[in-house]
């Protein structure tokens, strides 16, 4: 395909052309002329992203800004910029006999990538090098000024004026510190981080990465002479590998280090209240509580063991949530209940406290009114036995279905027939009492108990809300013969 003879670029009234052109493909052309006054801005622009061959770019004033290929290129400039950026290349290979291969007065030349001179240029503005310039097999006549900046390359050489070396500024060197294994929940604070700088006049600032989700925080620092530290502490709040990473930058120079932070699981931590004492058959409660360094632990389980072979579980994704938990105990004891919380990574954590249940006590009086409390064991009348109210005993909430009596609760035997109980004030202190009815063989005392033994006798009920309670009182045995059957007390009238 022939190439395009020219393509005019202008922004001076009175040229035809567009004061902007863009190039994004592959382009041959014999010139591209950007025709531009001294004292008119913007200047025209050539923006090259694809590949241009062949070509002749010349302006009175213009601006150049290439960020692809322009190769085979001869370039004649009286006023404005060209911009070769990073990534961007430019080879000059051949000269123009009318006008020269040259830069002119106010022409400035920023190279950020790569420029590579065959032919002869004639520099009387400014050349700034940040990338690299490869003037092997070409001849720069250096009439302005070049900048050569730190961490570009010039290979070949320059004639005229000196080139300006720019010093480049050494970067800090970072030492982060040792690696650490902490604890959910732990602060884990730098050693701290340690940095110097070969360019002792230099301040700094630095950052601190912590690895996990948390923003970038800045560090804090110290330094003088050339040397300091950085400071900085974080939590973490579930576990794992994380990679701290320390920067220290200075004006220009950031300079980087990093170390592990290995976090193991935390156990929950589980309070369960105070020790309880409760009665035998009432509903006790225990409220529990826990934490957990480790806020994405969840689902945590928990459990209650009652400490009588019972237990109660469940789940929870809220560990501000409190753990409830109810249970009845039967029997007087001292019960050691252990509350466990488990995270979804196995750490437990677990809490103990005493539930001491004991049977109500209250007052009775067999035989209400008499002493000794004398029992035939031939006898087949009935013996009363009073329970006495009180201020926190209410004999209205006796459950008469379920009272005993007798010698012990194995041989303890249901109320008569008939004599369920009744409500009368027994000790005149106006609280209702209640006498209950039982028959003397029915106690179960042995029929070969020793006269004038004194025995006690235990009565237990349970209240409407499923309390029990139990009473004590003491019988007296009478001489048990021939003559005293049949003698006993008689059953209410």
């Amino acid at each position: 395909m022939s190439p395009l003879s020219r393509i005019l670029v202008t922004s001076t009234s009175g040229y035809t052309g567009e004061s902007t052109f863009i190039n994004n493909d592959t382009l041959n052309v014999l010139e591209v002329f950007l025709r531009g006054g001294t004292t008119v801005v913007p200047y025209p622009t050539l923006n090259n992203n694809g590949e241009m061959n062949t070509v002749r770019i010349s302006t009175l004033a213009g601006t150049v800004n290439n960020s692809g290929l322009i190769d085979d290129a001869q370039l004649s400039f009286q006023f404005g910029n060209i911009n070769n950026e990073a990534g961007g290349e430019i080879n000059t290979s051949f000269t123009l006999s009318t006008m020269g291969s040259r830069f002119i007065n106010s022409t400035v030349f920023d190279n950020y990538g790569t420029v590579t001179n065959e032919a002869s240029i004639n520099n009387e503005g400014i050349f700034n090098n940040y990338g690299t310039f490869d003037n092997t097999s070409g001849t720069f006549d250096n009439q302005g000024t070049f900048n050569s900046e730190c961490g570009s390359t010039l290979l070949g050489t320059i004639s005229g004026n000196p080139v300006n070396e720019a010093p480049c500024n050494a970067a800090p060197v970072v030492d982060a510190g040792v690696n650490q294994t902490v604890n959910e929940g732990d602060l884990v604070p730098l050693d701290p981080a340690t940095f110097t700088d070969a360019d002792i006049t230099d301040s700094h600032t630095a950052t601190i990465s912590w690895g996990d989700s948390s923003p970038i925080e800045s560090g804090i620092i110290s330094e003088s002479g050339g040397s300091g530290t950085v400071s900085g502490s974080h939590i973490y709040t579930d576990d794992g590998t994380y990679t701290v990473t320390v920067c220290v930058a200075d004006d220009t120079v950031e300079a980087c280090d990093s170390l592990i932070v290995t976090v193991n699981n935390g156990a929950p931590v589980v309070n369960g209240g105070p020790n309880q004492n409760v009665y035998t058959g009432e509903t006790t409660y225990v409220t529990a509580t826990f934490t957990d360094a480790g806020e994405g632990d969840n689902p945590w389980s928990w459990t209650i063991d009652w400490g009588d072979g019972l237990s109660d579980n469940g789940s929870t994704n809220n560990q501000f949530a409190p753990i409830i938990g109810s249970h009845i105990y039967l029997y007087p004891d001292d019960y050691q209940v252990t509350i466990t919380v488990t995270d979804r990574d196995g750490g437990s954590g677990e809490y103990q406290l005493t539930i001491s249940a004991e049977v109500l006590r209250i007052d009775i009086d067999i035989k209400p009114g008499s002493w000794p409390n004398s029992l035939n064991l031939n006898g087949n009348g009935s013996v009363p036995v009073g329970i006495f109210g009180s201020s926190e005993f209410n004999v209205d909430e006796v459950d008469t279905s379920t009272v005993l009596f007798g010698l012990n609760g194995s041989e303890a035997i249901p109320v008569h027939k008939g004599y369920c109980g009744h409500i009368e004030d027994l000790n005149g202190d106006e609280i209702d009492d209640m006498v209950f009815h039982f028959r003397e063989g029915e106690l179960g005392i042995p029929v070969d108990a020793e006269s004038n033994t004194e025995l006690t006798l235990f009565i237990t009920d349970q209240l409407g809300n499923g309390i029990y309670f139990e009473g004590t009182d003491i019988v007296r045995i009478t001489p048990n013969d021939e003559s005293s059957r049949g003698k006993g007390g008689k059953g209410p009238k």
